[in-house]
């Protein structure tokens, strides 16, 4: 059968085609336009080529098609869309020498032109247009799945911190089970903090099922696209989320915020866009003051879940560090508008949120610090005391945990100073013995007062200091120093004296140390110092000790409460690649490669 002959041929698809614009994309890429067509490309070697009947191919040069496409669409000389005859004989009039113009058929080359847009530039249209439509979510999507990964860091780092009233429940859990835990490890394998361990797998549980969310949602998003749906093609979000269950809906919204950010980044007005991502990014800082040691406050989501969820997350707030340092990123690095006062603006203002959050080395080592350095250098009069730092928004929702643990060190440093010193001052007076002996009368797991309360009390240090003072006055009265009344040093009492030795020592060097540094004092200074050296309680024996003491609770707060590293756990602390500008429209033609006309 004789197929009808063409009048007219449609070459609407082509007001969208630009080819030129695949020029900067990715092989692979490009690939995804050429579906549907008779034409591929090389994903290796990049090179574009024409599909034949019985699976052969022939190379074809993309500027050769570029130039194709620009024929077809200058031929449309009345401007109708359509190709007739009479404008094929145009072209060829327009092209071709008169001799060459006249051996040729109209018919035939239109007949051509019409198989051309059938089989090749029809469906490329297509695929750009769907990838038109996708742009607008592509960027939603993005966001989202950043939004999650913020999520994961913001609730891994909640899991492990030291002690957050936000978070009690895993705090509890860690005291209930760290005895039985313990007890396990001898015969099987189990983490001492039960409660971090659960929060932790609850944390990459939950997800697990945001991820999901957001798969289901780009799913129903390109099926959208495929079937040519107006929503899709519009790139409204809404009509998307009604076609998920109530709690997917719930999720993307609740906990990723999905309408919001969708809502932000489809702003057509840049300046608008950008100035809505900087306000979204420091909504997910925690609050300033007490709120934010105390974990509460800031945030844009919230979270979702039962009540056996909310255990390690009391208030169900969130504060996605992650996804606003992202954003502070992306605004100072890479958005961009045709106003410079506006972008500098916009760079001054994302940079000096980014640096508030990172904070200066801040803390509560810092704030110690500044108060152990001012008196030594009697408030500045005698050196330079240390600066206050900025505490970074991390250390500041970790603070109150990480204060109660460096005051338990510091209560505990202190007692274990202070039995020290009185147990082995009563050895120096009376003996090894007699310090025994009151150990052995005195000291007690649980010791019941006179009322008949009981109290923990392992060692009897007020009994040893009462018994040193004791015999510190017998051998004032008698004229006798302390190797007398002690009556000489036993064998166990000299490897006593070589066990402990090193921290007289440790405390002399410490002493050293602190003082060495000093530059010349004057007379005024001196006397201070003097004043300070004979308070009661030995002054400046305190200070040393209390040095001591820091850098034990030092030591201790980074081996033991560490600070939460994401790269431990395999995470970003943000993504430097991230962009939140819509994809770049491949249906218009490039402002580069075809720049507006100037007004007259």
């Amino acid at each position: 059968m004789t197929p009808p002959k063409v009048d007219k041929v449609d070459i609407r698809p082509l007001d969208t085609l630009y080819l030129e614009n695949l020029m900067g994309l990715e092989p692979a890429q490009v690939g995804g336009f050429l579906k549907g067509s008779d034409l591929a490309i090389d994903t290796k070697t990049g090179e574009l080529q024409r599909l034949l009947a019985g699976g052969q191919t022939e190379s074809r040069s993309l500027d050769e098609e570029i130039s194709w496409v620009q024929l077809i669409r200058e031929a449309d000389t009345n401007g109708d869309k359509f190709l007739d005859a009479t404008e094929v004989q145009k072209i060829f009039g327009a092209n071709l020498a008169p001799d060459q113009a006249k051996g040729l058929d109209p018919q035939k080359f239109l007949d051509s032109i019409d198989e051309l847009m059938r089989r090749r530039y029809g469906p490329i249209s297509a695929n750009v247009k769907s990838w038109q439509a996708k742009s607008v979510f592509g960027p939603t999507l993005d966001a989202l799945k950043l939004y999650n990964q913020g999520i994961r860091v913001d609730e891994v780092s909640l899991a492990h911190r030291t002690l957050s009233f936000n978070a009690v429940g895993k705090t509890a859990t860690n005291a209930l089970f760290f005895i039985p835990s313990a007890v396990h490890n001898i015969w099987g394998d189990s983490p001492l903090l039960m409660g971090d361990a659960a929060a932790e797998s609850s944390a990459e549980r939950k997800f697990q099922t945001r991820e999901e969310a957001v798969q289901k949602l780009e799913t129903v998003i390109n099926q959208g696209l495929r079937d040519n749906e107006a929503w899709a093609l519009e790139g409204k979000l809404d009509e998307a989320l009604l076609k998920l269950d109530s709690g997917t809906r719930d999720i993307l919204n609740t906990e990723l915020c999905a309408s919001m950010l969708h809502r932000i980044l489809t702003l057509p007005d840049a300046k608008e866009r950008y100035s809505a991502l900087l306000s979204f990014a420091e909504g997910e800082r925690p609050n300033s003051g007490l709120l934010g040691i105390f974990g509460y406050g800031g945030g844009n989501s919230h979270m979702a879940g039962g009540w056996w969820e909310s255990l390690w997350n009391l208030t169900g707030r969130r504060n996605n560090l992650f996804f606003a340092k992202t954003i502070f990123r992306f605004l100072a690095a890479k958005a961009a508008t045709q106003d410079p006062n506006f972008d500098q603006s916009l760079d001054q203002q994302s940079r000096a949120a980014y640096s508030d959050m990172l904070g200066d080395g801040g803390g509560y080592m810092n704030m110690a610090s500044v108060g152990l350095t001012n008196v030594l250098c009697l408030g500045g009069l005698a050196c330079e005391p240390t600066q206050y730092r900025d505490w970074s928004d991390e250390a500041r929702m970790d603070g109150l945990g990480r204060g109660i643990d460096g005051a338990l060190m510091v209560w505990g440093g202190s007692k274990a100073f202070t039995m020290f010193e009185e147990g082995n001052r009563l050895r120096g007076l009376k003996g090894t013995r007699e310090v025994f002996k009151i150990w052995r009368r005195e000291g007690s797991l649980v010791t019941r007062t006179a009322e008949g309360a009981s109290r923990f009390r392992p060692f009897p240090v007020g009994a040893w200091r009462e018994a040193a003072n004791a015999a510190a006055k017998e051998a004032e009265i008698i004229g006798q120093d302390g190797k007398a009344l002690a009556g000489g040093k036993g064998r166990f009492a000299r490897a006593l004296d070589r066990v402990t030795s090193p921290l007289s020592r440790a405390k002399a060097a410490a002493g050293e140390w602190l003082f060495k540094g000093l530059p010349a004092l004057s007379p005024r200074q001196l006397s201070m110092l003097k004043t300070a050296a004979q308070v009661p309680g030995k002054g400046l024996g305190k200070l040393v000790k209390g040095v001591m003491i820091l850098g034990i609770v030092q030591y201790g707060d980074s081996k033991l409460s560490p600070a939460f590293n994401p790269f431990e756990y395999g995470m970003k602390d943000l993504d430097r690649e991230a962009s939140f500008d819509a994809y770049p429209d491949l249906t218009k033609p490039d402002p580069i490669l075809h720049p507006a006309p100037k007004s007259q």
